[in-house]
């Protein structure tokens, strides 16, 4: 008797286990949360990129990525990595957002840079530049610039307002370079050094272009203008444009001796008599 009831109570406890089990079995039970894999940031293009472009630095962007996926030509986002990009030409088109590889881009300093950068028929030409009036250091390759010629006229003869002229020697020409850095105004220095801007900037120009501008290095020192981002009329080195001499900005120069008296004499006769002078 003592036995038969504990086998029923037995599988009393069996059929309770059953019931609870059963009942945790229908409970909803959260999804087992996978490990984060680590991520680091690859460059991307931040907008469209024929090409032929020339990248800027507004046109880098950066997305994360697993790091057991990183393509093999990606660049990472590092300051070093932006500063490679800046300049470099676009082999292919990029969408939005795709990562820039390396196999993608020519960058400065590649063999055939220039040649792959320059349109058929044109030249490129390095010149000197004023660095104070160089936009402080905001010039990058890709840009488009006008090139202004400013030249003070040693001829004593000229009246003062005629001694000093500016004109555009060249409008809306393109900037391949800057400086033998390529890039300027892109790169961080150490501490204690100084930072300095590029003196000179390669230019996309035609051939008469560049007899132009071997003549304007001559003359006076020469500074850079962005030009508008508009495509306008082209002024180039065969249309020359009227220079802005120095009275036409400062008035001053049209009277060099405003203090010195003026004296003007009027002869005034009546009838046969001399005349008298009279000064006022």
């Amino acid at each position: 008797m003592v036995y038969r009831y504990i086998v029923l109570g037995v599988m009393g406890l069996a059929v309770i286990a059953l019931l609870l089990l059963g009942i945790d079995l229908l409970r909803p039970h959260p999804k087992p949360v996978a490990a984060a894999q680590p991520t680091t940031k690859v460059l991307v293009a931040a907008a469209a990129l024929p090409a032929g472009t020339l990248i800027q630095p507004g046109e880098i962007g950066a997305q994360p990525v697993v790091k057991n996926t990183l393509p093999k030509d990606a660049i990472l986002d590092t300051p070093q990595g932006r500063a490679s990009l800046i300049g470099a030409m676009v082999r292919h088109p990029i969408a939005p957002g795709a990562p820039i590889d390396v196999s993608n881009v020519i960058r400065p300093g590649d063999h055939g840079f220039l040649a792959a950068v320059l349109k058929p028929g044109m030249r490129a030409i390095t010149i000197g530049v004023d660095a104070i009036s160089d936009s402080a250091g905001l010039i990058w390759p890709g840009d488009h610039v006008d090139v202004i010629l400013t030249q003070s006229l040693n001829a004593p003869q000229l009246p003062a307002g005629h001694q000093l002229a500016a004109e555009i020697v060249l409008s809306d020409v393109q900037v391949i370079a800057t400086g033998q850095r390529i890039v300027q105004g892109g790169v961080q220095t150490a501490p204690g050094q100084q930072n300095l801007q590029a003196t000179t900037v390669t230019l996309e120009v035609s051939s008469i272009e560049a007899e132009h501008l071997a003549i304007a290095e001559k003359l006076g020192p020469l500074s850079l203008l962005v030009h508008s981002a508009e495509p306008g009329k082209k002024v180039t080195g065969s249309q020359p444009v009227e220079p802005i001499w120095a009275n036409a900005v400062s008035p001053a120069l049209n009277d060099t001796n405003p203090n010195q008296n003026r004296v003007t004499t009027m002869k005034v006769f009546e009838g046969s008599s001399n005349g008298q002078d009279f000064k006022f």
